[in-house]
């Protein structure tokens, strides 16, 4: 039996109309529920639409005199600044709580900055040597598996600051891409020396050198008419010639145990 005491049923976010609050707004407990709703209500306006009490009293239904109240605490909290104008309020309003700090709050923000920059820059820097190692690898992103593994895999060794171990990831992604490469690269040699009865170990070791090249060094996978233009451009070059009976034999012979290794 599960030892959960709720069931939790929302709405599809990418389809409705939402608003995303920070914890630290939420739970903070020197906020009333009603200057909570205000603030909320607040930060979900777009830029140019403008605060009066009555818009709110008119939104929740509630008297002015709790509208006021709401305020008053949002100011003392921090949250919204007014400045008087010849006619009205000019409203402030920062989900940072910062706009009535202590002491104490003033000294702390400038390191609260400096550290939230510093991890904004490595986050940026791991997005780019990701970026850089995908676009090597391009190739074999083409191949559904290979994607999704190399996205799970991002995904694990990202934590909740947004913040990627790009190192681990590599080092775990070269050791699949390693194994996927050697299994390519056997398949695409086996399936060249059933093209052709005779080759020779010249233009085999060639091949062998070129196929090595594009998977290996080059990330590239080649077709399967990259590879039968290549084995034939390399046999034509490397083709054996006919000598004497007996060197061709012995020829034969080197060719058939070389071919059996």
């Amino acid at each position: 039996m599960s030892k959960k005491n709720k069931k939790v049923i929302k709405k599809d976010l990418t389809k409705s109309k939402f608003t995303t609050v920070h914890h630290s707004m939420l739970y903070d407990q020197r906020l009333s529920a009603n200057a909570l709703r205000i603030l909320i209500s607040l930060l979900a306006d777009a830029e140019n639409f403008n605060a009066f009490y009555k818009l709110f009293e008119n939104r929740f239904k509630i008297s002015n005199k709790t509208v006021k109240a709401a305020f008053k605490n949002l100011e003392e909290c921090g949250y919204v600044k007014r400045t008087k104008l010849p006619r009205g309020f000019h409203y402030t309003i920062s989900e940072f709580g910062n706009l009535n700090p202590t002491k104490t709050e003033v000294e702390e923000t400038p390191v609260i900055k400096e550290v939230d920059v510093k991890l904004e820059e490595k986050i940026q820097q791991q997005k780019d040597l990701l970026q850089e190692y995908l676009n090597r690898n391009v190739a074999y992103l083409e191949h559904d598996y290979i994607q999704n593994f190399m996205f799970d895999l991002v995904s694990t060794h990202t934590n909740s600051d947004g913040l990627l171990d790009f190192y681990t990831f590599r080092n775990k992604a070269e050791k699949e891409l390693k194994s996927i490469k050697k299994e390519l690269f056997q398949g695409l040699m086996s399936h060249t020396n059933k093209r052709s009865p005779c080759i020779s170990k010249k233009a085999d070791k060639k091949y062998k050198e070129w196929l090595k090249e594009e998977i290996y060094v080059k990330n590239n996978v080649p077709t399967d008419v990259e590879c039968k233009h290549k084995w034939k451009h390399i046999k034509i070059r490397n083709q054996e010639f006919k000598t004497d009976y007996e060197t061709a034999r012995y020829d034969k012979a080197e060719q058939d145990y070389y071919d059996n290794q």
